[in-house]
This record gives C-alpha cells, sequence and structure tokens, in this order.
C-alpha cells in the first residue's frame, strides 16, 4: 500500500533467447478433481473514485521479419449441456454521456489488401439447424432508436464493392425468402416508413 505516489507494479517477463525464441508465460488453473469444476482465472483493474479505471491490453509484439503473432480467445469443448460463451460488453456510464463502443477493425496492408472480416455460425451437427445471427439497434424512451449501416467503402480507382444477399441452397420444402419491412409508427397523422 502507498498513502503518497504510486504503489508497486508487478511484471512478469519471460527469459530473453539471445540467438533463438523467448521463453513463454503461461497462467492456468489446475484440472478439477473427480467432482467439481476446474479453477476461474479473473484480470481485472481496480476501481477508482476519481478519474478513469485502468486499461487492459492483450496484445502482441510486431515483427520486423516476420508475421505479428495471433490473439485467439477460444471456449473449450463440453461434453454435456450448451457449449460455453464468448460476451463482450462494453462500458456503462451514469453520467450525460454515451456509452462505450465496440470496434472491431481488420489488418491494414501497405502494399495490398486489407484483412477480410467474417461472421458467421457453424454449420448444424446432425440433427438441428446452424445457429441463427441477430443485429438489431437498442429501445428508446425518448429519441429515435440507432441507425444500422451497412455499406462499402469508396473506390479511387476502380469499382465499389457490391453488396449481396443471398438465401443458401435447399433441397426440402420452399426455397428461403428475403424480407425486408419498413418502420410503423404510431403517431397519430404521420406516415410509416418507405
Amino acid at each position: 500500500a502507498a498513502f503518497a505516489g504510486y504503489g508497486g507494479s508487478i511484471r512478469l517477463t519471460s527469459g530473453v533467447g539471445t540467438s533463438t525464441s523467448s521463453g513463454s508465460v503461461l497462467v492456468n488453473s489446475a484440472n478439477s478433481g473427480s467432482a467439481g469444476v476446474s479453477g476461474a482465472i479473473t484480470l481485472s483493474t481496480g476501481t477508482t473514485s476519481l478519474g478513469t479505471s485502468g486499461q487492459m491490453q492483450i496484445v502482441t509484439g510486431e515483427a520486423t521479419s516476420g508475421r505479428g503473432g495471433h490473439v485467439q480467445v477460444m471456449v473449450g469443448t463440453g461434453h454435456s449441456g450448451d457449449g460455453g460463451y464468448i460476451q463482450v460488453d462494453a462500458g456503462k456510464t451514469m453520467s450525460a454521456h454515451t456509452g462505450g463502443y465496440i470496434a472491431i477493425t481488420t489488418g491494414y496492408s501497405v502494399q495490398t489488401s486489407s484483412g477480410a472480416f467474417s461472421l458467421r455460425t457453424p454449420n448444424a451437427g446432425r440433427s438441428g439447424v446452424s445457429g441463427e445471427m441477430s443485429f438489431s439497434s437498442g429501445t428508446s424512451s425518448n429519441g429515435n432508436t440507432g441507425v444500422i449501416l451497412m455499406g462499402t467503402g469508396a473506390a479511387t480507382s476502380g469499382k465499389g464493392g457490391d453488396v449481396r444477399v443471398r438465401v443458401g441452397t435447399g433441397n426440402a420444402r420452399d426455397g428461403g425468402n428475403v424480407l425486408i419491412s419498413a418502420g410503423e409508427t404510431t403517431a397519430n397523422a404521420q406516415t410509416g416508413g418507405n
């Protein structure tokens, strides 16, 4: 504890490899016994009474003659019940300001194309359907709800990219539909959306 100045820091650094690779850092809980669950791992910054709470960053180092390392977040395989989930929530604020945002951007290439972005559910198993995908903005009690934008970027020496909405092929029953519905209004003497 410190009553003036900063509290002490903790730094974990693996060993340097002068000619080859540096060492790894491994943090894990042990396997559980015959009755129980394996231990949790929590990474968190402390609370603050004045100012912003601490940042948390997970970053791989720069590679001067190779590619940068991956960052992988993955849930382990289970053998009963639903699969484990990954939840990402931006920050809530109690003040008259905007809540935190989530930005996901693919990698930039100085010489060629930027990286692709793929958001998909996996194929269904032997019995069932593939997972649903939902994009929606939240409700609003005073004002408009949020906008959903989907578009391709501008091209300075080529054509703009396509926007394609396509239903997959089926081999039983009718083909799937594409439904687009404009907004309804319950206000008097107002017109529904186009």
